[in-house]
């Protein structure tokens, strides 16, 4: 679709997003331009204004993204950064979770759950800490905390509150966004001081901007068919992960001889000093948090390069 075919459309897409809670996610992608909100290390603050865009060529403004990311039985770390389940396909990794539960493994299987993100276009529109990136397009990778108060903003709670229109090229809101370091939950991200502007605008003035942005947005239905591994390539690491689960069984598509090879070949020492899971609790949309000792996806590709050494 080009941008004049996309101008005529004037499509809302508040119901569209709203429909889409009860379908399944969609994926994770490397290799993009992602924009990272940048936080005073001694403040333990940050600030940013950002624009939420449109689809451009596909039905969602965002991807849904589920993945695993821990240790595994075998001391090396196991990242699968695209969960089948995001694509509505069973996952050899969250059977083995269930097992777990199910036998009384509680701890151990909440260590490896499936980890919730989603992909957005974005506009930036201000950017203190980095304003070379004011005025452009990127890609925002966050959790659950920032979509819930997007969802929130168009379905309000309070009478005289109006619906949001987070995703409108013409006529959105802009979108607040502030961090602080939360004392009283051990320095926990906290997202809750960020706010969408009660006035919609434009995000360009001229329709030479506009389209500029438009075209540099990316498709996010194509950025979900890169990455995606198979399911031998998964079930491959999860039974290397799970190698000393009581009660769990993998069933995989290539000889067990295959796996030990890999075991014995992999390096070790690169993996012993790193005990703690850098993942932190799961984001509640009563008190919206994320780590703020550490950024998911720095972390994520620095552990899918160690294992993949």
């Amino acid at each position: 679709m080009g941008f004049e075919s996309f101008r005529k459309s004037r499509m809302n897409f508040n119901e569209t997003v709203l429909k889409a809670q009860e379908k399944k996610g969609t994926g994770y992608g490397d290799g993009y331009d992602y924009w990272k909100l940048e936080v005073d290390k001694e403040k333990g603050t940050g600030s940013a204004v950002i624009r939420f865009l449109p689809p451009k060529d596909s039905e969602l403004p965002y991807a849904k993204v589920y993945s695993h990311f821990f240790k595994g039985d075998d001391g090396r770390w196991c990242v699968i950064d695209r969960c089948p389940t995001t694509y509505g396909e069973q996952c050899s990794c969250c059977s083995a979770n269930s097992t777990l539960w199910n036998s009384g493994q509680e701890d151990k299987a909440r260590n490896r759950k499936r980890r919730t993100n989603y992909v957005f276009n974005i506009f930036v529109v201000k950017d203190p800490a980095n304003p070379e990136n004011e005025g452009k397009v990127f890609l925002y990778k966050t959790g659950p905390a920032i979509f819930n108060m997007i969802t929130e903003s168009m379905t309000p709670q309070f009478d005289g509150e109006e619906p949001k229109k987070p995703f409108d090229l013409f006529e959105g809101h802009n979108f607040n966004l502030r961090v602080r370091a939360d004392a009283s939950r051990g320095g926990l991200a906290s997202y809750d001081k960020s706010f969408f502007d009660d006035r919609a605008t434009d995000v360009a003035k001229s329709d030479a901007e506009l389209e500029k942005i438009y075209n540099a947005m990316t498709n996010l239905d194509e950025y979900l068919k890169v990455g995606k591994l198979s399911n031998a390539d998964i079930d491959k690491k999860v039974a290397a992960a799970y190698c000393n689960s009581a009660g769990v069984s993998v069933q995989t598509a290539f000889a067990k001889s295959e796996v030990d090879e890999m075991m014995k070949s992999e390096p070790r020492d690169s993996y012993k000093a790193m005990d703690k899971l850098p993942w932190d609790e799961e984001d509640s949309p009563a008190m919206p948090s994320e780590s703020m000792n550490a950024d998911e996806e720095d972390t994520l590709a620095y552990f899918k390069k160690l294992a993949s050494e």
